[in-house]
């Protein structure tokens, strides 16, 4: 009974520790996070979208040089041992069959297959080495190998040089809020994002992007999956265009012309659409382009929220950034239906004030 009564007092524990919650709800809400992460267009910052084509292969072939660049490190590295290890071997076959003659020191293919990588990687002969007795064959192999190994490596480091300065690594430290916010600014409801930089040197000619996906059907009845527009996240004035010195907060005014005009907080909530934030910019130190991408759902927008401050002064007086708080939000007091009703609240109000006088 003491052992089956502490079995029975493990998730009471768990959840007066500070837990908060049931273990069993933890599991679920974690299988329902991951389940929501694999229907999103966009998962940990790339295209969470699978592509099926019969000319993928042809295509592979056809941009070969981007196609290895975006493949994963241990890929690239062995496809380049793959072919620097192919041509070492047919140069050796080739001078194996040659006249022996034509090398010195050539007595077996391990000594051709030594040759063969001296010869092409410019390490510098040892026993083996090319004589004046060789033929016209020997010495058109001996430019043909040189020609190979210079284009072999113009094409393969090449992959790796453009593989090591691609910017990937730079829109991880890029932050994007987990959550979009709505809140009101001067009468007018406004979608709210937080983007900051963990790098002390912000990148140059930053700007911010936003699409709304949503399937739309036609008056004609026609039905479009996954149609786009673009938000307007200030082109016009500049506000799209960021100084990430310090975090800041991007806004969509949600008006007539948004996609959101006529959503309420409960229609937003139920409603299957995505938003995808783009956070693209020059790093200053290579000239490189980065880009961050994350990606709202109707669930991912908290209504009647606005998002904590994060800079702050100190004793001294310097401004102080607390990353930890990117996320962090407070509730206010917005209204919760949708933009089109609060646009017209204030003209009712004062129609019926003129009415009365």
């Amino acid at each position: 009974m003491t052992g089956g009564s502490e079995q029975l007092r493990r998730p009471l524990l768990a959840l007066g520790a500070g837990a908060g919650e049931w273990p069993w709800a933890r599991q679920r809400r974690a299988a329902e996070e991951q389940h929501d992460n694999l229907n999103r267009l966009v998962r940990s910052g790339s295209s969470n979208i699978k592509r099926h084509s019969r000319l993928s292969r042809a295509t592979l072939f056809k941009d070969f040089f981007l196609t290895v660049v975006q493949w994963k490190w241990v890929y690239t590295l062995a496809l380049v041992s793959a072919v620097y290890l192919v041509s070492w071997l047919v140069f050796s076959v080739a001078w194996y069959v040659l006249p022996h003659r034509c090398v010195s020191g050539l007595t077996n293919f391990t000594s051709a297959f030594l040759f063969s990588v001296e010869l092409q990687t410019t390490i510098g002969f040892g026993n083996e080495y090319v004589n004046s007795e060789c033929s016209f064959f020997g010495t058109v192999l001996l430019a043909v190998q040189c020609l190979a190994g210079l284009v072999l490596d113009a094409i393969l480091l090449g992959m790796i040089l453009t593989k090591v300065a691609r910017a990937k690594s730079r829109s991880g430290k890029i932050l994007c809020s987990r959550n979009a916010v709505i809140t009101q600014r001067n009468g007018q409801l406004c979608l709210l994002f937080r983007v900051a930089d963990l790098r002390k040197r912000g990148m140059c000619e930053a700007h911010v992007r936003a699409y709304f996906y949503a399937s739309q059907t036609t008056e004609e009845g026609e039905r479009i999956e996954w149609e786009y527009t673009e938000l307007d996240m200030g082109y016009d004035t500049g506000r799209d265009r960021v100084f990430l010195l310090l975090p800041v907060i991007v806004s969509h005014r949600i008006d007539k012309n948004s996609p959101l005009y006529n959503m309420s907080a409960e229609a937003m909530a139920a409603d299957d659409f995505e938003i995808v934030l783009v956070v693209e910019g020059v790093i200053e130190a290579t000239g490189c382009t980065a880009q961050a991408v994350t990606s709202y759902r109707g669930k991912d927008i908290l209504w009647g929220h606005r998002f904590k401050p994060m800079v702050f002064r100190d004793v001294q007086g310097i401004l102080n950034v607390d990353y930890s708080l990117v996320d962090s939000i407070i509730q206010d007091n917005t209204p919760r239906y949708a933009a089109c009703h609060i646009r017209k609240a204030p003209l009712q109000a004062s129609a019926e004030e003129e009415t009365r006088q």
